[in-house]
């Protein structure tokens, strides 16, 4: 069983989805659909203004992690997908170099006075 976290953006991505081109919609793996159905919140109900952008839905954190998995994986073409994964690089290599720069063995007694 999922958490109530997951749960819950799992019904919000359901109820995002409900109002697509069913086009998009049919782009997604069946599996991964029954995925967000089994393990949806039977008692969260999402109130979306759907006349909006979904910029401005104020969708919780792992809603929005879970339509970002559904568009590098299923709607996403080779560039976006490049472009996406290049983006992931960066990101995890100025990561790595503040990690360094934090724990540099030379660094982490700095500022500590001598007593």
């Amino acid at each position: 069983m999922a958490s109530t976290e997951y749960s819950e953006a799992a019904t919000e991505v359901l109820a995002i989805l409900e109002h697509m081109d069913i086009k998009e919609v049919n782009k997604i793996s069946k599996n991964f659909i029954k995925f967000l159905q089994e393990n949806s919140s039977k008692t969260y109900k999402p109130q979306f203004d759907f006349k909006k952008p979904i910029k401005e839905l104020q969708l919780k954190p792992k809603t929005e992690a879970l339509i970002g998995i559904i568009y590098l994986k299923y709607w996403a073409n080779k560039e976006e997908k490049e472009k996406f994964n290049k983006k992931i690089k960066e990101n995890e290599e100025k990561y790595q170099k503040r990690l360094s720069e934090k724990y540099n063995v030379d660094n982490l007694f700095k500022d500590k006075k001598r007593k």
